[in-house]
């Protein structure tokens, strides 16, 4: 994804020749991609057309969440939203101690880096609900005049492992199919742990075991993101959000009276929003499995919590 610059903004009216000092901010990582708890690094370059008195210049990041919504009642529209502040860093690359400096007509290159919480959500952006980042260059210079630039971030979330996250996790469940001699039949659900990274294989071990010949219609597994979106204003409000990330599907799986095991996979997507909660945001994942015997509801079922964070 490429990430636009936004332009260069002055106090001064334009005039068909600017002279004015510009900035640009120079990322390390060009998409913008960068990780809660790691630094933001990169430089800003000054040019100058002609000597310039520079009073100073600094580099701000910020991060916001926000929320917004409409909902009809009656014949009245009500608007809820909400926001919530997670990063404000400011970071001086050039002062002069309330002083100013002369410099001549070049370019000027000027190195940073800005360690990162870790602690910050991942980057969202939705119709109702955002999550963003900006880092913004300002130069101070003669006669309180100042030049801007501006970077979108995008900073992927990271949520540290519990120790059970990483215990090995198994289910087994028992029942009895069939109408007029029912079968019994036994399914184990086996996870290496519930805690995984963006972009990592879920690995399932699903184990059939029967007391006779019979037969899956089919399984469906699934990777769902819950998300809840809150308001604050004029009143507390929900949205809920529910999306697939993943899906397999097996059919027609025949059992014997000896087990039957079946490995699955699905993939955390590499860019998906780690786990996280607070006032305005909830983000959970939950890995489910439906075995269906017959034609309706699912006999057997699966609904797992899991974790997706970064290490």
């Amino acid at each position: 994804m490429v990430f636009e610059e936004l332009r260069l903004c002055s106090s001064v009216p334009s005039s068909p020749v600017s002279t004015s000092p510009k900035i640009a901010i120079v990322l390390g990582n060009q998409d913008g991609v960068f990780v809660s708890g790691g630094a933001v690094t990169g430089e800003v370059v000054l040019t100058l057309k002609k000597a310039a008195e520079i009073n100073g210049l600094k580099l701000k990041i910020t991060g916001a969440g926000s929320t917004k919504w409409r909902e009809s009642f009656g014949r009245s529209t009500i608007t809820f939203k909400g926001e919530e502040s997670y990063l404000n860093i400011e970071q001086h690359l050039v002062d002069f101690k309330n002083k100013s400096t002369i410099l001549q007509a070049g370019f000027y290159t000027y190195q940073f880096r800005i360690a990162l919480p870790g602690d910050l959500p991942t980057w969202m952006e939705k119709d109702f609900a955002t999550i963003r980042y900006t880092m913004e260059a300002v130069l101070e210079y003669s006669e309180q005049r100042t030049s801007c630039s501006s970077k979108i971030l995008r900073i992927l979330g990271r949520t540290d492992f519990h120790g059970t996250n990483q215990q090995p996790f198994e289910i087994v469940q028992n029942k009895k199919i069939g109408f007029w001699r029912p079968k019994n039949l036994q399914v184990t659900f086996a996870l290496p742990g519930t805690g995984f990274l963006p972009g990592q294989n879920i690995p399932l071990l699903v184990q059939f075991a029967s007391d006779c010949d019979t037969k899956i219609r089919k399984m469906i597994l699934m990777l769902i993101q819950y998300n809840s979106y809150h308001t604050q204003l004029p009143q507390a409000r929900i949205k809920h959000e529910k999306v697939v990330l993943q899906e397999a599907l097996f059919t027609s799986i025949q059992l014997t009276t000896k087990p039957t095991c079946i490995r699955c996979y699905l993939r955390v997507p590499a860019t998906t929003a780690t786990t996280f909660s607070s006032d305005l945001f909830k983000i959970n994942y939950k890995l489910v499995v439906q075995v269906y015997t017959g034609f309706v509801r699912p006999k057997f079922l699966l609904c797992e919590s899991i974790t997706v964070g970064r290490i």
